[in-house]
């Protein structure tokens, strides 16, 4: 009888003891399923973050560098504009008054293009570009030291040279320097064009990684379930 006893004892001993490891395998394995869960949780937090980050410095980029130097090219073509039509001008104009008048426009607008292509130079990275500025600058200068010699022909009465110089020298540097501004804008609109372009498909890439991670965490706490 002690010995049924003792066996029986045995049995349940026995039975309580793979109830506590079957119970310790349990919470184990939900320990790891919740641990992995909240690993992934991070992962898609800290990815998230990171890559937001990575964003919000192409957006910035964007705003603040590629397009103000669109619109830092369209006021420098614009007052350009002025000073060649104001340069024109003066070689038709016999008033002192209307002479000095355009004399301080121009150069009001010869200063701003200054500070205009400062602006460019320390902005501007992409080289194709920042060629084409240099070649903007000799021919601004050229422009500028023609137009000079040209109404000073025409207040000494050589308006006939003056036409000569008009037409030979100064009519190409204007083309020229206009050519230079249209290839620097439209060069300007395609790489602004393409960091967009690969903004959106980043945030795309980012997006599609972002939801497998979190597919992948719902999918181990259903597992857990």
């Amino acid at each position: 009888m002690q010995r049924r006893t003792s066996f029986t004892d045995k049995l349940e001993k026995n039975g309580e003891h793979m109830q506590r490891m079957r119970n310790i395998k349990l919470e184990t394995l939900l320990g790891s399923g919740f641990a992995a869960v909240i690993i992934i949780g991070v992962l898609v937090a800290g990815f998230g973050s990171m890559h937001l980050a990575g964003l919000g410095q192409t957006t910035d980029s964007l705003a603040k560098q590629h397009l103000n130097n669109l619109f830092v090219l369209q006021e420098l073509k614009d007052n350009l504009n002025v000073t060649i039509k104001a340069t024109l001008r003066m070689l038709l104009m016999t008033d002192k008054k209307e002479l000095s008048d355009s004399q301080a426009l121009i150069e009001k607008t010869s200063a701003q293009n200054g500070k205009l292509v400062e602006k460019l130079e320390a902005n501007l990275h992409a080289k194709e570009v920042r060629a084409i500025l240099g070649e903007l600058q000799q021919n601004r200068f050229a422009f500028a030291k023609l137009g000079r010699e040209a109404i000073g022909m025409t207040l000494t009465d050589r308006q006939a040279e003056a036409a000569v110089l008009v037409k030979g020298q100064l009519e190409p540097v204007q083309t020229a320097m206009f050519c230079n501004l249209n290839t620097m804008i439209q060069l300007q609109k395609y790489l602004t064009a393409q960091i967009a372009t690969n903004a959106v498909a980043e945030a795309e890439e980012d997006g599609n990684s972002l939801l497998m991670l979190a597919a992948l965490s719902a999918l181990l706490a259903a597992v857990i379930a």
